[in-house]
């Protein structure tokens, strides 16, 4: 019950304000960690007094297991009832075992840590590279599980302390010269150095007095549960970290320009048949969709510039991949309960025992509120956005894209319709760009038309040359008819029907390695970290980049069909800057065709 506990939004408050303490130096790492202790020790004496035989819960159990005496269950779906009050998680891990039993598989999980125990406090030591890990993967709260005494940067300055130290690092030179300094310079008592490479300083490392070294191979950094980034130059160590992590090899799909990039993949992967589907694409695959406007609402957030939002409060999980539409309904139906308890704060005959959940609710009502009122405010400003200077522009492109006119008839108008946007004073220069570049993908433009757009002033004569750039990608624009239930999002991504071809065993991509047949499952599972390993696995590489619309198809198409997706790109874009990288060359060499950084 205690992860249940640190998951609620009480307990994640309380963590949150840990971790801003501890990193403007107001908390010291071991105070943090006691205030921790003191939350988990408080928990069983609440169970006490409040639960005696008034507990229920339930949950979908999906996987379990019994080693030395302990259960472990992860749940989905978990409720549970305390004296008919009702407490909600997403998903909880439940261990289970006697008292005795209990205090032992502690030490064990502390001991299999670098093999020490609790009684040895260590100072934890990062580097640039390894911070940006950190960021997406842990929290000063779970770092501090560990018994950390004082967390510090390679990079600065630090004084010698009677402490071990634990280094988290990507050994390269820089690295290992710090870490020879420390060891000179007898920095800490003891050296534990965890790497996420693999590095030629390991040798050098293991021969050295009072050093312990590990490596936890990480070239991939998450960002979502679904969406991860690497070097552009290492998608083969990322790629095989991943494939290590799943245990399994993966059957490489890929396309035509690409078969050099799967060919050395594959013969660095080890043998065995595979239901996991690694799936290799470039930008080449999709140049509409780096274009459009996306009216889903972290894409639009993002297209928009309307702030670097990262959250991970509920809501937001909730409302990050709905359509603009629809994002109305949930806000006001979470508005509404939030109104309805500051209502009932005002009731004059409130008893006691109502007044006390309602009080403790607090935290989590102000938390939502705050969310709603960020969420509104931004909702907000795109329909005044879209009202305002994008509503043509979003028909043109919707048109431009699809080939077809929101009635349903064949466009032909592209570049007419094109030119009044251009000619428009109401409509900004990127959106004019934007537009541009979709008609250019289909239609050769005059020179004579090319001239006057230089000559009025519309765009520089390097933005012109972008229409030549973006026909170097050959995509082959095809006409699309599919369902929609609104007309500003017709076009589906091309991802979209390659990860459903694949899934429905209809792909046309080339493919290297053995498939076996995939036993069904309708269970969810976590990223592909995930521990429950029936599932189907399929990983999207982009060689250059990808956007927030193919991560909104990624999370769709996973809920749809029972299937772990995830993608991962050196980068992910917003239409600023796709155009961008067109004109500084990231995409193409001279002469070459289309790139892809080898090692």
């Amino acid at each position: 019950m205690y992860e249940f506990y640190r998951q609620s939004l009480v307990g994640k408050a309380l963590q949150d304000v840990i971790e801003e303490k501890v990193q403007t130096n107001k908390l010291t790492p071991m105070q943090a960690k006691y205030i921790m202790e003191k939350f988990d020790s408080v928990i069983p004496t609440i169970f006490n007094k409040t639960v005696q035989n008034n507990l229920n819960f339930k949950g979908v159990v999906k996987n379990y297991n019994f080693v030395d005496g302990v259960w472990k269950f992860v749940t989905s779906d978990f409720v549970m009832s305390i004296n008919n009050e009702l407490f909600r998680s997403r998903q909880l891990k439940i261990v289970a075992c006697d008292a005795d039993t209990s205090m032992d598989y502690g030490r064990r999980r502390r001991r299999k840590t670098f093999g020490i125990t609790k009684e040895h406090w260590r100072v934890f030591v990062y580097h640039e590279q390894t911070a940006l890990v950190m960021s997406n993967l842990f929290a000063i709260s779970d770092i501090l599980n560990y018994e950390i005494v004082v967390v510090q940067r390679l990079e600065q300055e630090r004084q010698p302390v009677e402490y071990p130290a634990l280094y988290f690092l990507e050994l390269d030179s820089g690295s290992f010269s710090a870490l020879q300094q420390d060891i000179k310079r007898r920095t800490y008592s003891f050296y534990y150095v965890v790497s996420i490479n693999k590095s030629t300083y390991a040798a050098k490392l293991e021969k050295l007095e009072n050093v312990q070294y590990k490596e936890c191979l990480l070239s991939f950094v998450p960002v979502e549960s679904r969406v991860f980034t690497f070097s552009r130059d290492a998608v083969e160590d990322a790629v095989l970290s991943i494939s290590g992590v799943l245990g399994r090899p993966f059957v490489i799909s890929y396309i035509e320009s690409l078969g050099d990039v799967a060919n050395a993949l594959y013969s660095k992967q080890r043998e065995g048949e595979s239901q996991e589907d690694l799936v290799l694409v470039d930008r080449s695959v999709d140049v509409y969709i780096p274009l459009i406007h996306y009216f889903t609402f972290q894409a639009l957030i993002a297209d928009l510039r309307l702030g670097d939002f990262e959250r991970d409060d509920e809501l937001w999980a909730r409302v990050r991949h709905v359509h603009i539409a629809e994002i109305n309904k949930i806000l006001s139906r979470e508005s509404k309960k939030v109104i309805g308890d500051a209502k009932a704060l005002d009731e004059k005959d409130v008893d006691q025992k109502k007044l006390m959940q309602l009080v403790l609710k607090a935290p989590e009502k102000i938390k939502l509120k705050e969310s709603l009122n960020t969420y509104l405010d931004l909702v907000d400003k795109i329909f005044n956005t879209y009202e305002s200077s994008i509503k043509k522009v979003v028909e043109v492109e919707q048109s431009a894209a699809t080939r077809y006119t929101a009635s349903g008839s064949r466009y032909t108008q592209c570049v007419s319709d094109t030119m009044d946007i251009l000619a428009s004073e109401d409509i900004t220069k990127e959106d004019k760009l934007r537009v541009f570049l979709l008609c250019a993908v289909q239609y050769n433009f005059q020179q004579s038309e090319l001239a006057m757009l230089a000559d009025k002033g519309v765009f520089t004569g390097k933005e012109i040359q972008l229409a030549e750039e973006i026909r170097k990608f050959g995509f082959k624009a095809g006409r699309q008819k599919t369902a929609h239930k609104y007309d500003i999002s017709r076009y589906k991504p091309a991802l979209s029907f390659i990860i459903t071809n694949l899934i429905n065993n209809q792909s046309s991509l080339s493919y290297l390695g053995h498939k076996t047949k995939a036993s069904p499952s309708l269970r969810k599972t976590k990223f592909a970290f995930s521990e429950n390993k029936s599932k189907r696995v399929i990983c999207v590489i982009f060689t250059d980049s990808v956007t927030w619309p193919e991560v909104q198809v990624v999370y769709e198409l996973s809920q749809h069909h029972s299937v772990d997706i995830i993608v991962g790109a050196p980068k992910i874009v917003t239409a600023a800057e796709f155009i961008e990288d067109l004109g500084n060359g990231y995409f193409f060499r001279k002469n070459t065709g289309h790139f892809f950084a080898r090692r």
